[in-house]
């Protein structure tokens, strides 16, 4: 079939398929997606290596990645910081842990179990907000909170991108390899960004004198495509060169004018985007690889769901309200397809994952889109599932926490610079634990030291740990520093208000600890399973995994709660 037809094609396809999805209230990129798979896979009729195709579909990639830069007001961040900061970050850990632990449990290589986690971090900032707009349901704060913690997932997943082909080398034992790409994306994001901040306003400034809304226009568009070519030329990826143009661009003042012809122009090439990811997909063969892929997709939106709506209750929220937040971040954003495709063209995932992403984003857009017509009473349904004596306790804890945190500390710039020290350090903990833990299972399969590598294993280990102690030792210092700042020579009180709360972050931390010494255990273990076959590696492996987890969160919880009521009422005889 000639090239132009076969994208006019597309075109019309795309617009039949979401006119239905949109009768049924479910958004139109379920549709562009399908389309694309009807009229390529399916049927047959479009050619996916399309010369028009691929070049619009490089263009939408582009203006994607170069509007959520754009967005990116790292100014907005900041002023919001405290209401999107804790959230992203337990949302990021929340999701590091389940990726890990399913992973695990299937003996899943890391760089799959990295693309598993990217997928399943980004949500669909625009569908978010046009669910949030349609309904209208949701506090202010709360759709901020929505919005800004989306902006964080967009930068994570631009970053985790072009991270890929190290972390494949890491898996294959290319240590080296690894730290000399993150070194070289680090340097060449911050040149570009340094040498672009000085150039493209001048020259934007100069265009905009003339008031001709055109010419800037064409030159957005060929920052953000030259700049995504650039960056697949230096090897950081296409989408984060795109990127890092957007966040160059949102420096500048343009008309509004401008900025709303760019974005329909992402519009137009986003539709074939979507319709090339359809036709991207392989043939479906059997039922048994639609199952497959399916089953990953579901993993990958309760992951999310899970992950997100676990973060907005121990951030403060009620459950019943972090629930209905959780709703209207299910939908997974298109940035789970350029993950997707990333991985599938370097071979490391096969295209029954691949076609994953897309069910992935299809059902979630429809689930979501269900979901939030009537989320309150959805809402309280699924709070009724948590005990509420464990609800009420993590509820408290919560909003003890937050309000000690936005009350005391954040107030004061010593108080934000004590807290920064102490999250470096735990972040320091977990890092080094991480690593050693990754190098030791991988010691395992070097044949050349087969014979050694319990004797190796055991030295890393120690090394590992003498480390951990010393930053351990270090982060009690930093503690005892915050709550001897915060208590601020409050009586003879303040010593054991001291002594609890430094005992508070060392059980924090050590939990943190125990969870990743379980996951290490677990794919050792999981070696020794596989002899009673590979299904029931995988069941004994997630039971091992989350059993022992909930244990330690068990006995960690009750010392926890006794100690914030022992803080609470000695603060409150203070």
């Amino acid at each position: 079939m000639d090239a132009l037809l076969g994208f006019t094609l597309s075109l019309v396809a795309a617009a039949a398929a979401a006119l239905v999805l949109k009768r049924a209230n479910v958004s139109p990129v379920a549709g562009y997606i399908i389309a694309g798979l009807l009229i390529g896979p399916v049927f047959g009729v479009v050619d996916p290596s399309s010369e028009y195709i691929t070049i619009a579909s490089n263009i939408g990639i582009a203006l994607i990645a170069f509007e959520i830069g754009l967005t990116a007001k790292l100014g907005f961040l900041r002023r919001h910081a405290q209401e999107i900061g804790m959230t992203a970050l337990i949302e990021f850990l929340a999701i590091t842990f389940l990726a890990a632990a399913i992973g695990v449990s299937l003996g899943l290589p890391i760089i799959i179990t990295v693309i598993l986690g990217l997928m399943a971090l980004d949500t669909s900032t625009a569908i978010a907000f046009k669910l949030v707009e349609s309904t209208k349901k949701l506090s202010e704060r709360s759709s901020l909170q929505i919005l800004g913690v989306g902006t964080v997932e967009d930068i994570i997943v631009m970053a985790g991108i072009s991270l890929i082909p190290a972390f494949a080398q890491f898996g294959h034992l290319q240590i080296d390899s690894v730290f000399y790409h993150i070194s070289f994306v680090v340097v060449t994001v911050l040149v570009t960004l340094v040498v672009s901040l000085q150039i493209l306003p001048k020259v934007f400034s100069f265009v905009s004198k003339g008031n001709d809304q055109e010419i800037t226009v064409l030159l957005l568009l060929a920052t953000a495509i030259g700049f995504g070519w650039l960056g697949n030329y230096m090897g950081i990826s296409f989408s984060l060169g795109a990127f890092i143009a957007g966040l160059v661009i949102s420096s500048i003042d343009l008309p509004k004018e401008v900025m709303s012809r760019m974005v329909s122009l992402r519009d137009l090439f986003a539709i074939v985007f979507f319709i090339s990811v359809g036709l991207a997909m392989p043939r479906i063969d059997s039922l048994a690889s639609v199952a497959y892929a399916i089953t990953i997709a579901i993993a990958v939106i309760c992951l999310k769901f899970v992950s997100f709506t676990s973060a907005a209750w121990l951030s403060g929220k009620r459950l019943e309200k972090a629930i209905r937040m959780g709703f209207y971040m299910i939908p997974i954003s298109e940035f789970a397809l350029i993950v997707a495709s990333e991985g599938y063209k370097y071979g490391f995932i096969d295209s029954n994952f691949f076609m994953a992403s897309a069910f992935a984003v299809i059902v979630s857009v429809i689930v979501a889109s269900k979901l939030v017509e009537n989320d309150e009473n959805y809402a309280n349904k699924a709070a009724l599932l948590v005990p509420p004596i464990i609800r009420n306790g993590v509820e408290t804890i919560a909003m003890q926490t937050i309000e000690f945190l936005n009350g005391v500390v954040l107030k004061a710039k010593e108080g934000q610079e004590l807290l920064i020290s102490i999250g470096s350090k735990i972040a320091a903990v977990i890092v080094i634990t991480s690593i050693g833990a990754l190098i030791i299972q991988l010691l395992n399969e070097i044949p050349l030291i087969a014979e050694f590598s319990l004797i190796i294993q055991a030295v890393v280990a120690s090394m590992v740990a003498m480390i951990t102690l010393v930053e351990i030792i270090r982060l009690g210092s930093s503690v005892h520093r915050m709550a001897e700042w915060a208590l601020q020579k409050r009586g003879q009180e303040a010593n054991k208000i001291l002594k609890v709360f430094r005992n508070l972050v060392y059980i924090l931390t050590l939990l943190i600890l125990a969870v990743i010494v379980i996951l290490s255990a677990a794919t050792l273990l999981r070696r020794l399973f596989l002899e009673l076959g590979a299904f029931t590696a995988n069941i004994l492996s997630f039971a091992f995994i989350f059993s022992l987890v909930l244990i330690a969160f068990y006995f960690s919880y009750s010392r926890v709660r006794k100690m914030l009521e022992t803080l609470e009422g000695t603060i409150n005889r203070i």
